[in-house]
């Protein structure tokens, strides 16, 4: 987990250009509340936790499906740490992860 470069598709990756700075410098037409999409990939999953929204990662049905926004490998290990912190929190909060059944 988290050895490869991640890839935001579709909506999801027209969202992270409209609210991540592109390279430091920030976009006209965005809102620039991230300085970097790592940090973006921080904050998602514990927003869509606390709002209850669970959504598949690559969406082909939206207008946006061609879209594309990627996070390198180098900045992923920087941040391993929290990032296996925050998988571990949303998948023991994700109640489609848990079986009810047993």
């Amino acid at each position: 987990m988290f050895n490869s470069d991640y890839v935001f598709y579709g909506e999801h990756a027209t969202y992270a250009k409209f609210l991540c700075k592109e390279r430091g410098v920030e976009r006209e037409d965005g809102v620039n509340v991230f300085d970097k999409v790592i940090d973006l990939l921080k904050v998602a999953p514990l927003v869509g936790i606390c709002k209850g929204r669970y959504v598949p990662q690559r969406d082909t049905t939206s207008e946006h499906k061609d879209d594309k926004s990627s996070i390198l490998l180098a900045q992923i290990d920087r941040e391993r740490r929290n990032l296996m912190i925050i998988y571990r929190l949303v998948m023991l909060s994700n109640p489609l992860s848990s079986s009810s059944d047993k």
